[in-house]
């Protein structure tokens, strides 16, 4: 028996969607060697890379299906709350990896207390 598609978990499922989406581009553009080659030895783009995989389409899928399946119980709320602050956090850390990587690319160097931004934007995820 089917249940009728959440509207929380279908948010989620098409986010889910578009950063699977996402990673298919990138893995179709690093078949340049040039840029496979910056992708390669800027750490920070391989894990925004890791990141968008694990946490962007993985994650964010299960929590869409736990919430689907009801083995995630969602309070009008708080647990709006938790889904919304978790997605969010991804997008935060995800944006500040990948621009501290651009910086690295154009030899700027790292951007001011990037460390510390990092560490807070990750404090988010659980």
């Amino acid at each position: 028996m089917s249940l009728p598609l959440n509207k929380l978990s279908k948010r989620l499922f098409q986010l889910a969607l578009l950063f699977w989406i996402v990673k298919l581009i990138l893995q179709a553009i690093v078949i340049f060697p040039q840029l496979a080659s910056i992708a390669l030895t800027l750490r920070n783009f391989m894990m925004a890379y890791l990141h968008l995989m694990f946490l962007g389409v993985t994650s964010i899928f299960l929590i869409g299906y736990g919430i689907q399946q009801n083995f995630i119980r969602i309070r009008i709320f708080s647990g709006s709350i938790g889904v919304v602050t978790f997605v969010t956090a991804f997008f935060l850390t995800e944006l500040i990896l990948v621009y501290q990587g651009v910086l690295l690319w154009f030899e700027k160097g790292f951007f001011p207390y990037y460390y510390e931004l990092l560490f807070s934007a990750t404090v988010l995820l659980p």
